[in-house]
């Protein structure tokens, strides 16, 4: 996984706490029953056409891959009628360091990219909204224990104690996807009673 859960909720917790004071001004007022909107009201500043940026450092240590740092950027657009966004673009690097008999190595590496994009095809909201949503990246690990197949496995220090890496392999995995969800019908309002 390219993004741990922690990162990733430290990263929607610094994104969320970024909302305007124009913003949080205009979540205080009461808002209109459909019987008092005769036509909508104009959005001030920026609230509807914004770019918001946020960032999260990355730092760690695991005593198989050594002390880990790095960094995660997230750059969304928001307009109205999209939502959550227009589109959000969220990019990583990973990099550790750890010292060996054989010198300093660099066993994890991971960087990648994740672009989600919604309102495509009919239009936001709308049946027919296409959303695109594609990531791309690279993950490599030189410390990726293997120890053998089964129970039975056992691990020799002899060998170990001949090569340290006798039990790692290089793991190295390139990776894309792209998912895309098409809106076929929209959800039925209730009508109060």
């Amino acid at each position: 996984m390219p993004l741990s859960l922690a990162t990733s909720a430290l990263l929607t917790l610094f994104q969320l706490s970024s909302v305007s004071a124009a913003e949080k001004e205009s979540a205080d007022k009461p808002t209109k029953t459909s019987s008092e909107h005769s036509k909508p009201e104009p959005v001030r500043g920026t609230q509807a056409n914004r770019l918001e940026t946020s960032g999260v450092p990355v730092f760690g240590y695991d005593s198989n891959t050594g002390v880990e740092f790095g960094g995660l950027v997230n750059f969304a657009k928001f307009r109205r009628n999209y939502f959550p966004y227009e589109w959000r673009l969220r990019a990583w690097a990973r990099l550790s360091l750890k010292g060996t008999p054989n010198g300093v190595v660099t066993p994890l590496h991971d960087h990648g990219i994740d672009l989600d994009y919604t309102g495509l095809g009919a239009g936001p909201g709308k049946v027919g909204e296409l959303r695109l949503r594609t990531r791309l990246g690279f993950e490599k690990n030189s410390q990726a224990g293997y120890y053998g197949m089964g129970a039975g496995s056992l691990r020799d220090d002899s060998r170990v104690a001949a090569q340290y890496n006798a039990y790692f392999y290089n793991s190295v995995a390139p990776y894309t996807w792209l998912l895309m969800r098409l809106a076929v019908w929209r959800k039925i309002q209730e009508t109060p009673i």
